[in-house]
């Protein structure tokens, strides 16, 4: 056994699909190599893998994203593809390769890092802390909401897409947490995600033209929905309707949407049939960086205060990073020098809770301690409610 680092190139990439194709079996071949062949931010020197020989034994993929952060965006590193030959399991691979996904991103200044996972202990051992995402469960009712009048449905085609991104950019647009998608990545998607199993993508039109879409897959009896793009109650019931039409006609019994709670279409959703909420921790988050995330981010937040100019400076310290903060004024200014400022001392993970716009989800975390000023500072920096992700863009 010779274990040493490789980098990925076009003659040994079919050596990390074989690879994948043996550690995901209810993940087709086709589906790796059309990600990585489809997905625009996809390059092979964002890889890292471990050979024994010809063979690729061990493999982590970085993707530079972007989420949408009100007017400005967060660049993040998507940590996908985490694979190790069974036979070459045990020996802290996969640790080494994500530490040297760590030092990449250090160096490629990614501010975050998002996964998803099942195996949350593996990834806080470097730091990733989970971030849940909201699971509205549906049941699939026996007599069928009515379709509002005025729309139609007609599956996709590749001259609506650059529609359905500008629909898509439009949406999106001032939110927290959506992907930054190009037109070319949804493109990609259409390819990637048709072969990773059965996914069907409605586009919703009123008067002749594209007004939203619909995006699902099935998953044994449950239907999952991926992506959708709705802007007002009527197109949110026509989608709804759509969905569970959808999902009756294939015998599924339930629906699964991955929906703010108090968001309009989770109302909608909510006011039409029996659901339960439920908690979904598999996304996991890292902070990289929490000073060249505030560099971000703090240009923008006062922009949620009326009054920024009466949020005082105060000190943020979230595990074993600091940051001055003085958000009042028209240029915002961020310092990791120490002071005298009030502190605010919190973890990662309660940090990225309050980040992505979670604080409605319960009391304020016991591990939020420090000056109550600074605390209340905090708190007026950043959203009540965000962290949308469409399991579309899931890695």
């Amino acid at each position: 056994m010779r274990i040493r680092s490789t980098k990925i190139t076009e003659h040994n990439h079919r050596k990390v699909l074989d690879l994948l194709e043996k550690c995901f079996p209810n993940a087709s071949r086709e589906y790796f190599e059309k990600h990585h062949r489809c997905d625009p931010s996809y390059k092979f020197e964002q890889g890292h893998v471990f050979s024994d020989g010809d063979r690729i034994v061990s493999h982590v993929q970085v993707f530079h994203r972007e989420m949408s952060w009100f007017k400005s965006s967060i660049p993040y590193g998507g940590i996908a593809d985490v694979a190790t030959d069974p036979e070459y399991r045990n020996l802290g691979l996969s640790r080494k390769l994500l530490d040297k996904s760590l030092l990449y991103m250090t160096k490629a200044s990614l501010p975050l890092s998002v996964l998803f996972t099942r195996n949350l202990s593996h990834y806080e051992h470097h730091g990733w802390v989970s971030v849940p995402t909201y699971i509205i469960e549906l049941e699939v009712p026996s007599i069928q909401p009515s379709h509002p009048e005025g729309f139609e449905v007609t599956a996709v085609k590749p001259h609506h897409i650059p529609v359905l991104y500008k629909l898509y950019k439009h949406q999106t647009a001032r939110l927290v947490g959506p992907e930054i998608r190009s037109e070319g990545y949804m493109h990609g998607q259409s390819e990637w995600l048709e072969a990773k199993g059965a996914v069907r993508w409605d586009v919703i039109n009123s008067g002749g033209r594209p007004v939203g879409y619909v995006r699902t897959r099935m998953e044994g009896n449950i239907l999952h929905l991926l992506d959708m793009c709705s802007n007002t109650i009527d197109t949110d019931q026509f989608a709804l309707a759509t969905i569970l039409q959808h999902a009756a006609s294939h015998d599924c019994t339930s629906v699964h949407i991955a929906a703010i709670p108090d968001s309009h279409f989770a109302n909608t959703v909510t006011s039409t049939t029996d659901y339960k909420i439920v908690i979904n921790p598999d996304r996991m988050i890292r902070i990289n960086n929490l000073g060249h995330l505030f560099e971000r981010i703090l240009p923008e937040t006062p922009h949620q205060s009326k009054n920024p100019s009466l949020i005082n400076p105060f000190t943020l310290q979230v595990a074993d990073e600091s940051v001055h903060i003085d958000p009042s004024g028209h240029r915002p200014k961020i310092s990791t020098q120490s002071n005298s400022s009030p502190i605010a001392t919190m973890s990662a993970g309660t940090f990225l809770n309050i980040l992505f716009g979670q604080q409605n989800s319960g009391p304020l975390p016991s591990d939020l301690e420090g000056d109550p000023a600074a605390i209340n500072a905090l708190l007026r920096l950043f959203p009540k409610s965000g962290n949308i992700m469409w399991r579309a863009d899931r890695f």
